[in-house]
């Protein structure tokens, strides 16, 4: 139980409920029998309530909570720009700025941002139809291999004539050095 609801009273509350509900436990004795507790499933008290602070934010914003939640529960900001490469960086990171006032995610260190709680993670990543799930997941693949590739293969270039020859330049993207953005 612990597990699914962080030890969030709210979330804890709806579990209950929806268990008692489904006949999943009962209560004898002044104790609580568990008879058949099974995959735990949001009750739809917990999902309309995190829907409703969703649908608060802007539509920038909620894009941006979709792909972060394929990446999961944690991710780094140059993971989340990577995922969403086709949006404008200012746009991804206002999103962010926006998500984190909502309380939706947290700030860590190292630019690592995390869910408050997954199962605002859950929700968003359910809502999402089969099909845009797939291309979010590929799309996020896609950026995170591009991303992959510029962080962690030095470029090369042609060595000047008077070079040795088979002796490369390798120099490494000043845009890395000095944390700018990534071309798109």
């Amino acid at each position: 139980m612990h597990q699914e609801t962080e030890g969030n009273p709210f979330f804890i509350e709806e579990v209950v409920k929806s268990l008692i509900q489904q006949g999943s436990i009962d209560r004898e004795h002044g104790r609580w029998i568990f008879s058949a507790v099974h995959d735990l499933e949001i009750p739809q008290s917990v999902k309309a309530a995190i829907s409703n602070r969703l649908d608060r934010l802007s539509t920038e914003a909620n894009d941006m909570l979709r792909a972060a939640a394929v990446l999961g529960k944690m991710f780094t900001a140059a993971e989340l720009l990577a995922a969403t490469a086709d949006a404008h960086e200012d746009v991804v990171l206002d999103a962010l700025d926006e998500a984190v006032a909502a309380q939706l995610l947290i700030a860590k260190r190292d630019e690592v941002f995390a869910f408050t709680h997954d199962k605002i993670r859950e929700v968003l990543y359910d809502e999402l139809n089969p099909v845009r799930r797939r291309r979010l997941h590929l799309r996020t693949a896609e950026g995170l291999e591009r991303h992959h590739e510029l962080t962690t293969k030095p470029v090369e270039k042609l060595a000047p004539a008077d070079a040795a020859v088979g002796e490369p330049i390798v120099e490494i993207d000043d845009a890395l050095i000095h944390g700018e953005p990534l071309p798109r």
